[in-house]
C-alpha cells in the first residue's frame, strides 16, 4: 500500500502552478527543492498537504515516489514538468496532468524509453550511415567463428 494519494515535485513558479494541489482530495504531499512562497506554503498546508522544502537526494526522492500513487504534474505547456513525469513513471506511478497541457498529457500516456531503445535507434543510426556510406553489404566469412559484437561492421551488415 502507497502512503501518499498524489505528488507534486517541482518549484514555487507561477508556472508549475503546484497550489492546485490544495484543491485536491486524499493524503498529498509537494516537494520543492528549497524554500517557497509562504502564502503557497499556508494554503498547501491549510489544505492538509505535507510539504518539503529542501532538497533531495535521488535516493529519498525515489523513496517517496514509490510511497505514492500518483504524480500531481499541474504545469502549464512552457512550465517544465517533463522529467518529473517520466521519472514517476518509471517507478509505476500514474500521471495526472492539466487539460491544458497537451505535451505532459502525451507524455504521461506514451511509451517509456529506456536505454534499449536508445541503443537500438543508434545502431540503426549508425548502420544505416555506414550502409549509405559504404554502399556495400558485408557479412560472416561462411567459417567465421568470431562474436558479433567484436567485429563492428557486422553488426551492421551480417545476419542477427
Amino acid at each position: 500500500s502507497r502512503k501518499w494519494d498524489l505528488i507534486y515535485v517541482g518549484s514555487d513558479s507561477p508556472y508549475k502552478r503546484p497550489g492546485l494541489l490544495a484543491k485536491e482530495k486524499g493524503h498529498n504531499i509537494a516537494i520543492f527543492g528549497g524554500p517557497i512562497d509562504k502564502g503557497l506554503e499556508g494554503t498547501l498546508t491549510g489544505a492538509g498537504v505535507t510539504v518539503i522544502t529542501r532538497r533531495l537526494d535521488h535516493e529519498e526522492l525515489s523513496k517517496y515516489l514509490r510511497d505514492s500513487r500518483t504524480l500531481y504534474a499541474p504545469m502549464l505547456i512552457d512550465g517544465g514538468g517533463e522529467r518529473a513525469v517520466l521519472e514517476a513513471r518509471a517507478c509505476g506511478l500514474d500521471v495526472i496532468v492539466q487539460p491544458d497541457n497537451p505535451k505532459l498529457a502525451q507524455l504521461a500516456k506514451g511509451p517509456i524509453w529506456d536505454h534499449n531503445y536508445y541503443a537500438d535507434r543508434l545502431e540503426n543510426s549508425i548502420c544505416a550511415t555506414l550502409q549509405s556510406s559504404m554502399n556495400a553489404k558485408l557479412s560472416y566469412p561462411a567459417n567465421s567463428n568470431s562474436v558479433p559484437g567484436n567485429q563492428p561492421l557486422n553488426l551492421c551488415f551480417g545476419p542477427k
